[in-house]
């Protein structure tokens, strides 16, 4: 699997001059993220693009190379398949749709591309997806066109049977802050599938941990034995759960459901997996697993009002963690600094009426070292509170950074949610280093995420 993210020479088939021409794009995109390789353009037409020449066949390059990228239409594919074969290509990427997911002469012609690759031994993904996005490397075949400023890289890797999904886990990683290493889109998984490809970033060094979003599963038991043998997180969202998804899933990636979703849900809790529903919560479970390491099941919530903190009792109660009582000396602080001194300080813990940098940052220094303390969830509120109350957005910035120290050194997760406006975060994300949730709520199932995936890895090792 290495060879086929860690390529030296590239082929992209399908390039012409075109203005509407999609591959053109795949050479644009290998360019733009300084891929370290050579590449080579191929096209019926020739021609040049982006002062590179245009071959007109695989045959004609002026050297063996490593991988190709196809994205020409599926009834040249084949061909273009045992050219590249015979040409020495051993890995490639065949982005082209219209095979089993659109018509049964597709299923036919993917046959025939098993048989070319058997015969050379080529190693595929696809048909019908948009490939690799490599941060590591520059390696970035997508077919639409990619700014570097707008992926940022950071250590999770995606692997998606969608494109589309494939290409939001991303920006939603970037954009939070976290970024990612490798999106693998592999649609049909003709070839290469999700266990090979999970085996492969299970031993990859800047990947930390692992998302992946499934319309079916094919190999289920070595699946399985995957996830269950993986040193790192893997996270997994699961489609295609219903009739009227089936059928949709057909006409995407040729998808067949895979039996009784509560059988799945079970056998991955069993090997350790995390199920989320949702592509936003990929983010959430990888600003979780951003923090140090939860051991234990009881918490402490700093919330920004009493209703917050209603609402962040319930929802922990509602997860299983135990609401530790606050020391004597603790409340005896927040007592003398409470502006009206009519709040009863329990856990959560109302801040409705303290807005000091100083004294949020001493109570969590305090209470996250205390033994029966596992975790903290803290609410960052910047000019929302009540009566206006809030923190600067320079005070927050140096509290999160403050919390995010503190939780480092102590090797205890903090997870702090800032209230603020969706145009402020960015910025503030960028600025504390370090995860930010959007919500207590958010904060606290992150939270549980880590828990419970630490109690069951240590489970399955036993």
């Amino acid at each position: 699997m290495r060879d086929l993210f860690y390529p030296k020479k590239v082929v992209v088939v399908g390039v012409s001059e075109s203005k509407d021409n999609l591959a053109k794009n795949i050479v644009r995109n290998l360019i733009k993220f300084n891929f370290g390789g050579k590449v080579y353009a191929v096209g019926a037409n020739g021609g040049e693009v982006r002062g590179l020449p245009i071959y007109t066949s695989v045959l004609d390059l002026p050297e063996d190379v490593d991988m190709a990228s196809i994205l020409i239409p599926a009834r040249f594919v084949p061909r273009v398949l045992d050219e590249c074969g015979r040409k020495g290509v051993r890995r490639a990427v065949i982005s082209t749709g219209g095979f089993a997911e659109y018509s049964g002469g597709g299923r036919e012609m993917e046959k025939e591309l098993t048989g070319i690759a058997a015969r050379y031994g080529i190693r595929f993904l696809g048909p019908n997806c948009i490939g690799i996005s490599n941060l590591d490397n520059g390696l970035c075949v997508p077919f639409s066109p990619m700014e570097p400023e707008r992926n940022r890289v950071g250590p999770y890797s995606v692997i998606a049977q969608s494109g589309g999904v494939a290409m939001r886990a991303g920006s939603l990683l970037s954009e939070s802050g976290l970024g990612y290493n490798k999106v693998i889109s592999i649609g049909n998984k003709l070839n290469v599938d999700e266990a090979d490809l999970l085996e492969f970033l299970a031993q990859d060094g800047p990947t930390e941990a692992v998302f992946m979003y499934l319309e079916d599963i094919r190999r289920g038991g070595k699946l399985l034995d995957v996830i269950r043998a993986c040193p790192k997180p893997v996270v997994i969202l699961k489609s295609n759960t219903s009739a009227e998804a089936a059928h949709i899933a057909r006409s995407h990636t040729a998808a067949l459901a895979s039996g009784d979703d509560r059988v799945l849900d079970g056998a991955l809790r069993q090997v350790g997996a995390v199920r989320v529903r949702n592509v936003e919560d990929f983010v959430m479970c990888a600003k979780a697993f951003a923090l140090p390491r939860m051991q234990g099941d009881s918490i402490v919530v700093i919330s920004p009002s009493g209703g917050f903190a209603v609402l962040a009792a319930d929802i922990a109660s509602g997860l299983g963690f135990k609401m530790p009582t606050l020391p004597e000396d603790v409340v005896a602080v927040l007592e003398e600094r409470s502006r009206a001194g009519v709040i009863s300080f329990t856990n959560p813990v109302d801040f409705g009426d303290i807005y000091d940098r100083s004294v949020t940052l001493d109570v969590v220094r305090e209470l996250i070292k205390l033994p029966d303390v596992s975790a903290m969830a803290v609410t960052v509120p910047t000019g929302g509170g009540a009566g206006g109350m809030g923190f600067t957005g320079f005070d927050a910035e140096k509290l999160l950074r403050d919390i995010r120290d503190t939780s480092f050194e102590v090797g205890k997760p903090v997870a702090a949610a800032v209230f603020a406006g969706e145009d402020q975060l960015p910025g503030m994300m960028k600025a504390a280093g370090f995860p930010i949730f959007r919500t207590i709520e958010e904060a606290i199932r992150a939270l549980a995420v880590q828990r419970d995936y630490w109690r069951t890895k240590e489970r399955v090792a036993s």
